[in-house]
């Protein structure tokens, strides 16, 4: 036991030869941890750079070895979220199916992670249920990695917002930060709000992003949309143009954006709900629906999840104009900021 904690050790902390050296000394006299010492080793040939030797050995883990997550893991580190994405559900759904709670939290976990990447309104249901699974777990590490996830996706919202490249779909993404409700989104707004309200000849998503943020302010009690709304202030300068435009006053779009997200909890709350009252804690939406859980993308207490209803509210309801419903909702913009140039690109992310 000693040596294979001490092997462990040496691997989290980069001394990966030690590392497996001290893991081939335990497979050597055989015993309970094999399994765990194999996974060991293909973790070692993951941090190594040896892909080849390191995805080799993962197909062949098993189940003991928690194969599905330790593939997750190699495809991680190869730059495919998608396929460590769904290596993580595999391994979740295993989990479930041998009870074990704890690994279908981490698996769970690493899922929403790799999610929050390039799907961020997937990532928050998955995030959802990590945290279900979570509850009933004192799980650090685990813990930790679902509110890295939760940053990155806040993160990846933020960024489809600024970038602005499709029609309609920014209105979406603010109700969802109004729906979020924390400090960090209210803070994407306001830079949305700063970069796109010295546009004055880009009509996009600028009064939605007003609303959404005084629907923070309220709900926060912080007063960050007052710097937007000064007499001649960059709200006042953006609606002069040229071109001129003809807008409500501000507070109409708040009360749009809380009619929407009253609307969206309110169709959450009306969800017909069992509690399945099994070692995992799971939530079922529907009694008379025969899948299991994991087939679902659910959201505790909650159905539909949040930010699928609140797109969807987004797109179809007939309210003031920003609200107007479209036939292409993913139709991209034509026409596109100079400053959108800039930060199309995402920031190489180091992992």
């Amino acid at each position: 036991m000693a040596l294979y904690y001490r092997a462990k050790a040496h691997r989290d902390i980069g001394h990966n030869e030690d590392s497996r050296r001290g893991y081939q000394q335990v497979a050597e006299g055989g015993g309970r941890l094999a399994p765990a010492v194999r996974r060991g080793l293909a973790q070692v040939a993951r941090l190594a750079g040896d892909f080849p030797t390191a995805l080799a050995a993962a197909q062949s883990l098993g189940w003991e070895g928690r194969h599905q997550r330790v593939l997750g893991d190699v495809w991680w580190v190869q730059g495919e979220p998608a396929r460590a994405a769904a290596a993580y559900l595999a391994g979740r759904l295993e989990a479930e199916q041998h009870a074990k709670s704890g690994e279908a939290a981490h698996n769970q976990a690493l899922r929403a992670l790799a999610l929050a990447f390039y799907d961020p309104h997937q990532a928050d249901d998955e995030l959802e249920l990590a945290h279900q699974l979570l509850a009933r777990l004192d799980l650090r590490a685990t813990t930790i990695n679902a509110a890295i996830a939760a940053l990155i996706r806040d993160a990846r919202l933020g960024q489809l917002l600024l970038a602005s490249e499709v029609y309609f779909a920014g209105q979406a993404y603010c109700v969802a930060l109004a729906t979020f409700g924390t400090p960090a989104d209210a803070d994407l707004l306001a830079t949305y709000l700063d970069r796109y309200l010295l546009c004055p000849d880009l009509d996009y998503d600028q009064a939605a992003a007003l609303g959404a943020l005084l629907f923070l302010d309220a709900k926060l009690g912080r007063d960050q949309a007052t710097q937007f709304l000064a007499t001649g202030g960059l709200w006042q300068q953006w609606i002069d143009g040229p071109p001129s435009k003809s807008y409500d006053a501000p507070d109409s779009y708040r009360e749009t954006v809380g009619q929407l997200c009253a609307f969206a909890a309110d169709s959450a709350g009306h969800a017909t709900e069992r509690i399945d009252d099994s070692a995992l804690g799971r939530v079922t939406p529907d009694r008379r629906n025969p899948m299991p859980l994991s087939v679902w993308k659910t959201t505790p207490l909650t159905w539909p999840p949040r930010v699928a209803v609140a797109i969807s509210i987004a797109s179809v309801t007939r309210d003031v104009r920003i609200w107007s419903a479209i036939d292409q909702p993913i139709t991209p913009r034509e026409q596109k900021p100079m400053t959108v140039a800039r930060y199309s690109q995402a920031e190489p992310t180091a992992m």
